[in-house]
């Protein structure tokens, strides 16, 4: 039963790195898929540090020939989702695993993952999520910045599901919130513009969509001198999550966002992004242990 690797306290570093080990020394399916579906829950658990350690050559040169063969073989099955979701994971403010997915042909093998399962939103939002990890690191964006690559982001960000979006959004306001050489401002306009529209077109949907370690990867593209679409983009996931679960709020507070989020609400010109960062705001003073912690 999967609920033990959430309820009951061990070392859960150790535990992935076993269950990884397992997966590089055993070639039945079976045991592949019960192993990295174990590393998934973990690599999400454990620090940043130990996640680090959990993303080294070897073991991600096995997960992504697990996609490869999967991929090759057209076999879009729970191994092959689980290890969509485990690389996910292991990527996840990590900008040295990162690196390492980037150096070992991971972003042409992702490609060709969302070329050959089109309209497949729960491996696109798997994909997505890794390339946003990516999309955060400035040192790596060069990777991820070419008009080819951003044609396929701006045709998913129309998606009709709304994760699939919200990600492609993302990983568009990471690579534009500065003008960059190799895209015209023609282009990059144009982009900025399809965002803003679109994410002035979601709807409000029930769940937060996505677990978050930190809201640090959001406080630059708040700055006030940032393109509005951006800034749109990274207070209506910071409102959306704090809005739908109280343990955001607190990391919230604990990040120090809590002042950025607070001179949005006051000063902003953007009537949009005054309302989300104001309904932040609304929240806390519904929980006043939360204002002692401001």
């Amino acid at each position: 039963n999967d609920q033990i690797l959430y309820k009951v306290t061990f070392d859960k570093f150790r535990a992935a790195r076993l269950a990884m080990d397992c997966v590089c020394t055993f070639t039945d399916q079976a045991m592949q898929r019960m192993a990295v579906a174990i590393c998934c829950i973990l690599a999400a658990k454990v620090t940043t540090e130990e996640t680090t350690k959990l993303g080294n050559k070897h073991y991600m040169q096995k997960l992504l020939q697990i996609v490869r063969d999967k991929l090759h073989s057209q076999t879009a099955d729970d191994l092959f989702k689980y290890t969509l979701s485990t690389l996910w994971n292991l990527t996840d403010e990590s900008p040295s695993n990162c690196a390492t997915f980037l150096s070992q042909g991971g972003l042409d093998t992702f490609k060709e993952v969302l070329q050959a399962y089109p309209g497949q939103s729960e491996l696109q939002n798997k994909i997505l999520g890794l390339l946003n990890n990516i999309a955060e690191v400035e040192s790596l964006r060069s990777a991820l910045l070419c008009m080819d690559f951003l044609t396929i982001i701006r045709d998913l960000l129309d998606s009709d599901n709304i994760s699939v979006s919200y990600f492609s959004a993302g990983i568009m306001s990471h690579l534009l919130w500065q003008p960059q050489p190799c895209i015209t401002d023609q282009d990059r306009n144009q982009l900025l513009d399809a965002l803003y529209l679109r994410i002035n077109s979601w709807p409000d949907k029930p769940a937060v969509m996505v677990a978050y370690r930190s809201f640090y990867p959001f406080f630059p593209l708040l700055n006030a001198s940032v393109h509005d679409a951006i800034r749109l983009w990274a207070i209506w996931a910071i409102s959306h999550a704090c809005t739908r679960k109280d343990t955001y709020l607190y990391l919230l507070i604990d990040n120090g966002g809590l002042e950025l989020v607070r001179n949005i609400a006051l000063s902003d010109n953007c009537y949009t992004h005054s309302q989300l960062a104001s309904k932040v705001l609304q929240h806390i003073t519904l929980h006043p242990h939360l204002q002692i912690l401001q």
